[in-house]
């Protein structure tokens, strides 16, 4: 086996900073758990590095399907679909840059650029590519997807304050709303879209329905949807949130740095990574939340968790014009279903691979 380098295109690096800047955040009022006077990253177990036998040239990773995370691979404009080991589960050509992937509905949805330089929504499926326009500039500051379980999804792009709704291949070319200062979008448990920006959350259904989330006001730089809530990530904290007749609940989690990503893990916990190569790990129902700092000197920008008993997944990690996959795992084990029954892990034992 030998040692490889992925190289990231500088424009995806630079829409990737800017969705993970470190700026200030609002004063939030809430639920706080007693562990809300934050977790402090503390040092890592030694990384323990493995090579892999092909290039690749990684711009996002989603956990897919069989049994694997897809990767889209700038190199040579493809998915590449990987087992935690690095083996390689199979490798789709697209011809297409891809800048955001998202797994669903037995697809791999994707944002990405043309030969031309102009933007696409589409998916991958059993080999299959196929795609559609989206309006001209609308990722040249990165952007982020969500689809529902029945093909419907949601492009979001920063550059344009705007978003637009899409159904497999088919843009609707009618649905498109404006959101300004947005920068992330989630599926919430109620099937809308959620859209996080600098002062907050709304959300965007298929009618075009915009809602303001009243009770929570908050500089989103991540989000996700989990079980019956979502998590968010701000320059400070990680925030539980659920929703009841557009009010939020806040549950507030206190970082010592600024979070770039989150994702959902087993029994409603979540790993999330931000700036300094801080990764955080937390679990409401058993009142667990712990730092820890991630050996290297590039920055964690996204945490993609496999479905598994044990917590284990992928970091997108960039350094300069440089970017890689490592792999992850932490000792404990949990039950596969997410979101359900409660698990404590004890202290965590992140081992970065290459």
């Amino acid at each position: 086996m030998r040692k490889f380098t992925v190289f990231a295109r500088g424009l995806r690096l630079a829409a990737l900073f800017l969705a993970a800047g470190v700026l200030c955040a609002r004063p939030q009022e809430g639920q706080l758990p007693d562990s809300s006077k934050g977790a402090f990253p503390e040092a890592a177990a030694p990384a323990v590095f493995q090579a892999l036998d092909v290039a690749l040239n990684v711009y996002d990773v989603s956990y897919g399907f069989n049994g694997g995370w897809a990767a889209s691979d700038g190199l040579l404009d493809r998915i590449v679909e990987l087992k935690y080991n690095g083996d390689v589960i199979r490798s789709v050509s697209l011809n297409l840059l891809v800048t955001n992937l998202y797994s669903a509905a037995d697809k791999n949805y994707f944002n990405a650029l043309d030969a031309t330089g102009a933007p696409r929504v589409g998916f991958e499926w059993r080999g299959r590519v196929s795609g559609t326009l989206l309006r001209p500039g609308a990722l040249t500051q990165g952007g982020d997807l969500a689809v529902r379980a029945d093909d419907t999804g949601f492009s979001l792009s920063p550059s344009l304050s705007s978003g637009q709704f899409f159904n497999k291949d088919y843009i609707y070319s009618s649905l498109s709303v404006t959101l300004s200062g947005a920068r992330r979008t989630a599926l919430g448990p109620d099937g809308k879209f959620y859209v996080g920006s600098g002062t907050g959350l709304t959300t965007v259904d298929d009618l075009q329905n915009v809602q303001v989330i009243k009770g929570y006001s908050a500089d989103v730089r991540a989000l996700t949807g989990c079980g019956g809530g979502l998590w968010t990530g701000t320059p400070n904290s990680l925030d539980w949130i659920t929703v009841s007749d557009g009010q939020a609940s806040v549950t507030r989690f206190t970082t010592s740095t600024a979070i770039n990503w989150v994702d959902c893990g087993g029994n409603g916990s979540a790993v999330a990574v931000g700036a300094n190569r801080s990764l955080y790990y937390v679990n409401p129902s058993q009142s667990v939340f712990r730092g820890f700092s991630v050996p290297g000197s590039g920055n964690l920008v996204k945490v993609s968790l496999g479905w598994s008993t044990t917590p284990k997944g992928f970091l997108l990690d960039v350094t300069g014009n440089q970017g890689s996959l490592g792999s992850f795992t932490l000792s404990e084990s949990y039950s596969p279903e997410r979101n359900t029954a409660a698990s404590r892990l004890p202290r965590l034992e992140p081992r970065l691979l290459f």
